[in-house]
C-alpha cells in the first residue's frame, strides 16, 4: 500500500490491521462502510457506540448526551476508571476517585484541604476549630484544624482541646 493510500486511511478515521481496515478506537462505524469520529462528553447523541470510550448516551433532561459511564469519571475529554480512597490516582480535581465529595487528587484519593476521614462513616468532614463541639468517637488529632490540639471530653461535651 502507497503512503498517500495509507494517509486517506488514517484520515478517514479507519485503521489497517493484519488483514482488514477498521474503525480507529476514537472512531466509530457510521454506515456501514464510513468511520466518523466519537462524540465528545456533553455532547448530543443517539446511540452509545457514537459516545468516547467508556462513556454512554443518556437523557439528562434537555435530550441524550455522552456521560462517562457510572464506573469511570470525567478527566478533560476521556472517562478514567474510578478508584478507591487511598488508592494511587489521576488527573486533577478529584481525578479518577470514586469519591468526589471534599475529595482531592493527589497522587492517592484522599480527604480536601481543612477536611479529614471519618472513622464512622466512609467520608470526609469539616475540620473544626478550637473550642467547638467534635466528635469523640473520631481519631482525636484528625478533626481538629488547630495544630496541637485533639477532640477529648471536657465537662461532658466533646470539644477540642489542648
Amino acid at each position: 500500500m502507497e503512503l498517500a493510500q495509507m494517509m486517506e486511511i488514517v484520515q478517514r478515521n479507519n485503521i489497517c490491521t493484519a488483514t482488514k481496515c477498521a474503525c480507529s478506537a476514537d472512531s466509530y462505524r457510521k454506515g456501514g462502510t464510513e468511520c466518523a469520529t466519537r462524540i465528545a462528553l456533553n455532547v448530543t447523541c443517539t446511540d452509545s457506540a457514537h459516545c468516547i470510550v467508556n462513556a454512554e448516551c443518556r437523557d439528562d433532561g434537555a435530550g441524550n448526551r455522552c456521560y462517562c459511564k457510572d464506573s469511570h469519571n470525567p478527566d478533560g475529554n476521556t472517562c478514567v476508571t474510578k478508584v478507591a480512597y487511598g488508592d494511587a490516582c489521576t488527573g486533577s480535581g478529584v481525578g479518577n476517585c470514586a469519591e468526589t465529595t471534599h475529595i482531592v487528587c493527589d497522587t492517592t484519593c484522599k480527604c480536601d484541604t481543612g477536611f479529614f476521614r471519618k472513622t464512622t462513616a466512609a467520608e470526609c468532614s469539616a475540620r473544626v476549630g478550637f473550642e467547638i463541639g467534635c466528635d469523640a468517637a473520631q481519631i482525636a488529632s484528625d478533626q481538629c484544624s488547630v495544630d496541637e490540639t485533639e477532640c477529648k471530653e471536657d465537662a461532658g461535651t466533646d470539644k477540642m482541646s489542648l
